[in-house]
């Protein structure tokens, strides 16, 4: 019956879509820690020409306690950019009823796209193969232009420490049950993955596996048990 999704800045789209279908929806989004808050607001204007009941909320999702208790949390293209993934869960876990899932999909930093339009190497795994302080001044030397949004954007707005594995032990460790996990790794990019390239990208990240850099698209359900 309730749903709460994290991450509404490019307008709430899905938020009016289950609210439409019936579901008590709430959403919740810090602006990429507060980094990148958009001066137009778009979930307030679809918000006002569509008349709807979504509960928005500004707030992290890693600390905020909320009176309501919901029985799926949702998001797509959202975990990538949480800092603290750890504490997140742990929170999801609290706000859930009893036998209540969370679904999300994300990019993760360490596909190919991982670094998301300007953070996105100018080569094939780019971000990964040079360590991020060589990267940013690869980018204010080569990318000029666009240097401060995207060291920025690099900087703060992208987890660079969960890989998949670290991401399976901490929905475990914080109390949830593994429903379903896919990593689709049918990209024509991962075809210039090969030993050298990915020992250049362990020099930086030594947790990596071979399925993070192919992993352009995870999607996982875990239930709280």
């Amino acid at each position: 019956d309730k749903i709460l999704e994290i991450g509404y800045s490019t307008g709430g789209h899905s938020l009016f879509a289950f609210e439409r279908m019936g579901f008590n929806v709430t959403g919740i989004d810090n602006f990429y820690d507060d980094n990148f808050k958009p001066i137009i607001l778009d979930h307030i204007k679809i918000s006002e020409q569509i008349k709807n009941n979504v509960n928005f909320i500004e707030g992290d999702i890693s600390k905020i306690d909320l009176v309501d208790k919901f029985d799926l949390i949702y998001s797509t293209s959202v975990l990538e950019h949480i800092s603290d993934i750890k504490s997140s869960l742990k929170n999801m876990y609290n706000l859930l009823n009893p036998g209540g899932s969370i679904f999300h999909n994300y990019n993760p930093y360490f596909s190919f796209n991982g670094g998301h339009a300007l953070g996105t190497g100018d080569a094939p795994f780019m971000h990964l193969r040079l360590n991020i302080n060589e990267y940013n001044e690869y980018i204010k030397l080569n990318r000029p232009y666009e240097a401060k949004i995207a060291i920025k954007w690099l900087n703060n707005s992208m987890n660079k420490e969960i890989s998949q594995k670290k991401l399976k032990n901490l929905l475990i460790s914080s109390g949830f049950k593994i429903i379903y996990f896919q990593s689709n790794n049918l990209n024509k990019f991962n075809f210039d993955i090969n030993r050298k390239l990915y020992e250049e990208c362990l020099k930086n990240y030594n947790f990596l596996e071979i399925e993070d850099l192919l992993g352009h698209s995870v999607s996982f359900i875990a239930t709280k048990i």
